[in-house]
């Protein structure tokens, strides 16, 4: 289903915003997509019958314009699931979108009309902004499960930090190479925290936010060492 999407794109970004009042055929591309970090902002409230101006329409026409992208590029990024709704909104945009790229201001017969067409906007922009929101939601969720690390993890991590620290204080006590200051300083981060969690068990840690922090910590020594055993390999 997510295929469909990219049948108009081009269609779309060509079009851009509504033609400049006076009829004249000149179109402004519409704002670069914002990320879901930075999603477009949806106009506070519908204005009241009788104060919405042309400009208004383009404004809000262009504010759709990047909902629509952002929404689009993420769903068919994969950064939310298949959703029906979410497939409805965004064709609902699309078509939208290519209706009015075609219109110029003359177009408008009278006040209500331009009314009515804002209306539309907002409503459909509403749903984006609502489902930027959400795609957020996701992505937060993914980016904190991708930083857990399981107490198995944790073992592993520690078993290559303690086989790599071996290697290089063997190599050294032989004579085989020679640490400079920063490698001996390396070297004695590792044996400190070797030290510190001796044999560990997961009965130790409180939390998962200790298996994370003392996982960061392995990690982040054992680069080094890693790097210095694969020189000794070479």
């Amino acid at each position: 289903m997510k295929r469909f999407l990219a049948l108009s794109l081009s269609a779309l970004m060509i079009c851009g915003a509504l033609s400049a009042c006076g009829g004249t055929t000149e179109t402004e591309a519409p704002a670069p997509a914002p990320t879901a970090e930075t999603p477009a902002e949806a106009p506070a409230e519908t204005p009241a019958a009788g104060e919405v101006t042309f400009a208004d329409l383009q404004e809000n026409y262009a504010a759709m314009v990047e909902a629509y992208n952002a929404v689009k590029e993420a769903y068919e990024n994969d950064a939310i699931a298949a959703d029906p709704e979410i497939e409805s909104t965004l064709n609902e945009a699309a078509d939208l979108i290519n209706e009015m790229g075609e219109l110029t201001e003359d177009q408008f017969k009278s006040e209500d009309d331009i009314i009515e067409m804002n209306n539309a906007i907002i409503d459909i922009l509403d749903v984006l902004d609502a489902t930027v929101d959400q795609m957020q939601g996701v992505e937060e969720t993914t980016d904190a499960a991708a930083e857990e690390i399981t107490f198995e993890d944790l073992q592993d991590a520690y078993a290559e930090l303690v086989d790599d620290y071996n290697t290089i204080k063997d190599a050294a006590e032989s004579g085989a190479v020679t640490l400079d200051d920063e490698q001996l300083a390396l070297m004695d981060q590792a044996a400190d925290l070797i030290n510190e969690l001796g044999e560990i068990n997961e009965a130790d840690f409180q939390s998962q936010d200790d298996i994370n922090t003392v996982g960061a910590s392995i990690v982040s020594i054992d680069e080094g060492l890693a790097a210095i055993a694969a020189s000794l390999v070479a």
